[in-house]
C-alpha cells in the first residue's frame, strides 16, 4: 500500500465532506501523528485507515477500492494532458488542464509529470521562454544532484529527457545514463513502462540526429519500431520512421530514404487525431518541400505496389 498517496486521498474526501481534521481524528490518533502519515514520514496502519473510513461513513474496503480507481483516473488524466502537450494540441491540452488541480494530485510521480508537462505547455503558448522552461524542468528533478541516484524512476527519466532535448548545453551525463539503461541486458520494455521508455528512445534518436550521428539515430529508431511491434503498439512510430528517413537522406541513401518516408506517411493515415496528423504533415512539407499524399501516390506508381 502506498501510504502517503492514500492519506492524500483521505484528505480529499475529508475536504469534500466538509469535515475538520479534528472531527475525523477524534478518538483515533493525534493530528500530529496523522500529519506524519500525510507527509510520508511513516506508513499508516490499516487499523487506522479502517477507523478513519468508518468515522466518515465509508466501509474500509470501499475506501481502498475507490482510492485505486481515483488514482488510475488521475494517472490517465495527467498522461492525457502530457501527451496532448507533447503533440502541441493546445485546444486538447486546455481541456485536460481544466480538470486538474495540482493540490489534489495524490501521487508524487504524477505531480512531477504534471509540472513537466505544464512547463512545456507554458513554453508552447509563449508564456515562458525555452530557457525558463528548461530551468523549470531542472528544478522539478533537482538536476544535476539527481544524477547521483543509482536508480531513476520513469517520471525522472522523462523529465531528464526534456532537459537533454531542449538544453543547448552538452548534458553527456544524461545521455550516458540513458545509453547504459538500454545497453543493460537485464533491462526490458514491458507494457507497464512502454510509453516512458519509448519516449526516451525518441529523445535519444532526436539528440543524435541533431548531432549528425545518423547511424545512431537509425539504430535507436529501429529499436523503437521493433519494441512497438513486439508490444503491438504504435507509440511515436511516425517519428521513428521519419527520423530514419531524414537520416538516410543525409547519408545519401535515397532508396532507403524514400521507403522510410513512405512508411511514415502511411502510418500518419491511420492516426485517429486530425490535429496531430495535420501538424506532422506540415512538418514534412516544411522540411522536404513535398506534399505527403502526392509523394505516396508517386512512390506506389514507381514501385508498382
Amino acid at each position: 500500500m502506498e501510504s502517503q498517496a492514500l492519506v492524500s486521498y483521505i484528505e480529499k474526501i475529508r475536504y469534500g465532506r466538509n469535515i475538520s481534521q479534528e472531527q475525523m481524528l477524534n478518538g483515533i490518533i493525534s493530528i500530529r501523528q496523522y500529519r506524519r502519515y500525510l507527509y510520508g514520514k511513516v506508513e499508516i496502519p490499516f487499523g487506522v485507515i479502517a477507523q478513519i473510513a468508518t468515522k466518515m461513513g465509508i466501509p474500509p474496503n470501499k475506501l481502498l477500492l475507490e482510492f485505486q480507481e481515483e488514482r488510475n483516473r488521475e494517472r490517465r488524466l495527467i498522461n492525457s494532458f502530457y501527451n496532448a502537450v507533447a503533440n502541441r494540441n493546445i485546444e486538447l491540452s486546455n481541456k485536460f488542464l481544466e480538470q486538474i488541480t495540482e493540490d489534489q494530485i495524490m501521487d508524487d510521480e504524477q505531480i512531477m509529470i504534471f509540472r513537466s508537462a505544464l512547463a512545456n505547455y507554458k513554453y508552447f503558448i509563449k508564456e515562458i521562454t525555452k530557457e525558463e522552461m528548461i530551468e523549470q524542468q531542472k528544478r522539478i528533478v533537482h538536476y544535476p544532484k539527481i544524477m547521483e541516484n543509482s536508480i531513476l524512476t520513469d517520471s525522472e527519466m522523462i523529465i531528464l529527457a526534456n532537459i537533454l532535448d531542449g538544453d543547448k548545453e552538452e548534458h553527456l551525463d544524461i545521455l550516458n545514463r540513458f545509453e547504459m539503461i538500454f545497453l543493460n541486458s537485464d533491462f526490458h520494455i514491458s507494457g507497464d513502462n512502454a510509453a516512458t521508455m519509448l519516449q526516451i528512445v525518441f529523445w535519444l534518436s532526436k539528440y543524435y540526429g541533431r548531432k549528425k550521428n545518423y547511424t545512431k539515430t537509425i539504430e535507436f529508431c529501429n529499436y523503437g519500431i521493433s519494441k512497438n511491434n513486439e508490444l503491438r503498439t504504435v507509440y511515436l512510430m511516425e517519428y521513428f520512421y521519419y527520423y530514419i528517413a531524414l537520416s538516410f537522406k543525409r547519408l545519401g541513401q535515397i532508396t532507403k530514404y524514400k521507403e522510410s518516408l513512405y512508411k511514415t506517411i502511411l502510418h500518419l493515415e491511420i492516426i485517429n487525431d486530425d490535429v496531430r496528423k495535420t501538424h506532422f504533415s506540415n512538418i514534412i512539407i516544411k522540411d522536404l518541400d513535398i506534399d505527403p499524399l502526392t509523394f505516396v501516390r508517386d512512390y506506389i506508381n514507381q514501385n508498382k505496389l
